[in-house]
C-alpha cells in the first residue's frame, strides 16, 4: 500500500469588515432625491431632468444583496448622471466616494476568497478559486486606469461577480466574523489517541498559540 501525507500550515489573516453594501450608495441617492424634488417641472426641460433623476433614484434605491449588485446599480446611475450633469459640484464627490467605498468592499470580498486558498479538498476547486482571484486582480488593474466612471464601476462589478460566483459555487463564506477574523472551519479529529477524537475541532479551539493543521490522504 502506498501512503501519501500532505502537511499544510494554515495561517488565518484578518481582513476588512464590510458594512451593509447598499448603505454606501445612500449619500448619492439622497442628493439625487433632493435635486429631483427641487426641479421645476413646469417646463419641458425640467420634466426631462426630473425624469432622468427619478430613473437614477430608482436604480440607487434597489436593495443589492452583494457588492456586485451595488456596483451594477452605481454603474447605471453614473452613466446617467455623467451625461446629464457633467462636472456637477454636488454629485461628483459623492460618486467618487461611492466608487472608492465599493472598490474597498470588493477588494475585501476578493481577500475573503483568497483566504481559503490551500484549504480546499479538491485541486480543481483550488484552481477555480485561483482563477477567480486572478480575474478580479486583472479587472481591478483596468479599473484603476479607467477614465470613465461607469466603466470603472463595471470593471469592478465584473471582477467582484467572478469572486461571488466562485464563492457560491464552492459554498464558501467570505464574511469575516464580528471581530474581523476570517471565517472559521471545522475538521474531524481522527486521531484515536487524541482527547478530542471523533469531535470537530477548529483553530478557534487553540487561540492564543500557534498551531499547525495537517491534512492526510492515504491510498
Amino acid at each position: 500500500m502506498r501512503h501519501r501525507l500532505i502537511a499544510t500550515v494554515i495561517a488565518l489573516v484578518t481582513t476588512l469588515a464590510i458594512a451593509g453594501f447598499t448603505d454606501l450608495l445612500d449619500p448619492l441617492h439622497d442628493a439625487v432625491v433632493i435635486r429631483r424634488d427641487a426641479t421645476d417641472t413646469s417646463t419641458r426641460k425640467g420634466r426631462r431632468i426630473a425624469k432622468a433623476l427619478t430613473k437614477t433614484v430608482d436604480r440607487l434605491a434597489r436593495d443589492g444583496a452583494t457588492v456586485d449588485d451595488d456596483l451594477k446599480a452605481l454603474r447605471n446611475a453614473v452613466r446617467t448622471l455623467d451625461r446629464r450633469f457633467p462636472a456637477d459640484g454636488t454629485f461628483d464627490p459623492l460618486i467618487e466616494s461611492a466608487l472608492d467605498a465599493l472598490e474597498n468592499a470588493a477588494i475585501a470580498r476578493r481577500d475573503g476568497l483568497a483566504a481559503w486558498s490551500g484549504l480546499l479538498a479538491r485541486p480543481k476547486d483550488e484552481r477555480r478559486l485561483t482563477s477567480a482571484v486572478t480575474v478580479f486582480d486583472a479587472r481591478l488593474t483596468k479599473a484603476t486606469s479607467a477614465t470613465r466612471r461607469h466603466v470603472r464601476a463595471d470593471l469592478l462589478r465584473r471582477g467582484c461577480k467572478a469572486v461571488e460566483d466562485t464563492a457560491a459555487k464552492l459554498d464558501l463564506d467570505l464574511e469575516p466574523g464580528p471581530d474581523g477574523r476570517q471565517p472559521d472551519f471545522l475538521l474531524e479529529d481522527v486521531n484515536p489517541t487524541s482527547a478530542t477524537a471523533g469531535q470537530n475541532v477548529s483553530p478557534r479551539d487553540l487561540e492564543g498559540g500557534v498551531s499547525a493543521w495537517y491534512f492526510g490522504h492515504a491510498t
